[in-house]
């Protein structure tokens, strides 16, 4: 066997097993250095991670993590680094609020895991660390509250898994995975979401995202969904029709953006604010929206703004003289010449694309009208 200056081989590492060893460093075939950093205390010695916090006997508190800049800055060679947190046998560790944020390096692709830790939050935990390609969370215990913003601006993420994470006591999920733009898989359904009142902006701007398991989450509580899947152009198909959406106020700009976004199985009600809900989701061909009961005083503004592919509506009889605006707003329907079809549900509109004419602007007099016919139908419903 060829010589090896503090050098050994690693064993092949997979998603939540990895070997222990005690030289970590080894080269692969391309060149990248691939080494292993174990934490258990705070008196753990790692050549490329840096801690700070607070040791008392079996008890260590880590309140920042770092990595090390000057041993890096010398480097020619990309690194992966995977970072193991686990307690030594006996010990307890526990990882402050924000300790594993802004870890960022453009010569270190970061692997995360933490197993059977103490977590004091997980708003902001990872916060804009855009080194993280990685995270596992595997028996992790804390009493938490919110997740706002815990992975947020973690640009080169694309895996993240979740075991045992206790989130029933959770309310907020704001921006939790905003601006993971790597970030190409997710899966809820595992997570308490029982008590969840708002997930503003939680995926908003995860270009890559295409496969998302939400269908089997309880969101009896949830209220906001503002921007929830804003931009998010790998999206072609979301699944919600499962979601309670009883206590649910606003929708503003939920899958705006969605440029692939092509089916959308929707829950059974509507909601106060439906501001650009789909607004330039240009692949969208169909809604059906025939169980949504729009009252007037809903803001459905943009709702359908530039679905240019957007063929066929099904609108809930009570909801007629209101949607009727939005489809003025989407240029794929406002020239094609319409045929309306009812049954004794739903009132289906559908739009001949054969003949068509475009209407540049509408009359003031025609304004006019339609407003008054929206006032009597209000009165009718």
């Amino acid at each position: 066997m060829k010589k090896k200056t503090q050098v050994a081989i690693i064993m092949a590492i997979t998603p939540m097993q990895i070997q222990s060893m005690e030289m970590n460093l080894s080269l692969d075939r391309w060149g990248t250095e691939q080494v292993i950093e174990r934490c258990g205390d705070l008196c753990s010695r790692n050549e490329y991670v840096e801690y700070s916090g607070i040791q008392q006997y079996a008890e260590a508190t880590i309140n920042k993590v770092c990595l090390n800049h000057k041993k890096l800055m010398g480097r020619t060679a990309p690194l992966d680094l995977t970072l193991v947190f686990e307690p030594k046998k006996g010990y307890t560790l526990k990882l402050g609020e924000r300790s594993l944020a802004d870890l960022n390096s453009n010569k270190v692709r970061l692997k995360i895991y933490l197993w059977n830790v103490i977590l004091e939050d997980l708003d902001y935990l990872f916060y804009n660390s855009r080194s993280i390609v990685y995270i596992g969370i595997k028996g992790v215990k804390g009493n938490f509250h919110s997740m706002t913003r815990m992975c947020s601006g973690c640009i080169r993420i694309k895996d993240i898994d979740f075991e045992n994470l206790n989130t029933s006591n959770v309310a907020t999920m704001d921006y939790a995975f905003h601006d993971c733009t790597a970030l190409g898989k997710m899966d809820l359904n595992s997570l308490d979401t029982s008590k969840v009142r708002t997930m503003k902006g939680m995926f908003a701007n995860c270009e890559s995202l295409k496969d998302l398991s939400i269908d089997k989450i309880d969101s009896s509580r949830v209220q906001n969904l503002d921007s929830t899947f804003l931009n998010c152009y790998s999206l072609d198909y979301l699944n919600l029709k499962n979601f309670d959406a009883k206590n649910l106020q606003t929708t503003k700009q939920m899958c705006a953006g969605c440029v692939n976004l092509g089916k959308i199985d929707l829950w059974e009600s509507g909601n106060s604010n439906m501001q650009g809900m789909f607004a330039n989701c240009y692949s969208l061909q169909e809604l059906d929206l025939s169980k949504f009961k729009v009252s007037v005083k809903t803001n459905t503004d943009d709702f359908i703004r530039n679905c240019e592919e957007l063929k066929l509506i099904k609108y809930h009889p009570a909801s007629k003289a209101k949607m009727k605006y939005s489809q003025k707003q989407c240029e794929g329907l406002k020239c094609l010449n319409k045929k309306r079809y009812r049954n004794s549900n739903v009132d289906f509109e559908l739009w001949d694309a054969e003949n068509f004419e475009i209407e540049d602007r509408e009359s003031e007099n025609d304004q006019v009208e339609d407003r008054k016919e929206l006032e009597s139908d209000s009165d009718e419903v």
